[in-house]
Formats: structure tokens, C-alpha cells, sequence
């Protein structure tokens, strides 16, 4: 077990969500190992994921909002 790895639990502390949204991602591809997460590499694949999602949803309608 390398020092960079830590459980799907306290990954999801420290990313603010719930440990079944990190199981999620894990099911969805974030790197992982054992069950634990590899702090750096799901870092970066939750980047890379939101980069992708940003260029593809349209961007929001700016303007007056309904009351």
C-alpha cells in the first residue's frame, strides 16, 4: 500500500461527497487499486472529466430569470 492511496471513504471526505458518488466514479473509470484510491491519478481523471463535460454541455442563458 503506497502513501498516495487512501480509502474510497476518506477520498470522499475529502472531496465532499458521499462514498457512494466515489464508488460511482470508480465504476466509471477512476483509477484505482485494491479499493483505494490513488489520491494524484483521481485527481486528475475528476479533471479531465469535468474538462470534457464543460465542452459539452451548452453554456447557461444569461439574462433575466423568471421570478
Amino acid at each position: 500500500m503506497s502513501d498516495s492511496t487512501i480509502s474510497k471513504t476518506a477520498f470522499a471526505r475529502r472531496r465532499g461527497v458521499t462514498p457512494g458518488t466515489v464508488s460511482r466514479w470508480v465504476a466509471l473509470g477512476m483509477p484505482h487499486s485494491d479499493g483505494r484510491i490513488d489520491c494524484a491519478k483521481a485527481i486528475k481523471w475528476l479533471d479531465e472529466r469535468d474538462t470534457a463535460r464543460r465542452r459539452i454541455e451548452p453554456a447557461p442563458k444569461l439574462g433575466r430569470q423568471a421570478p
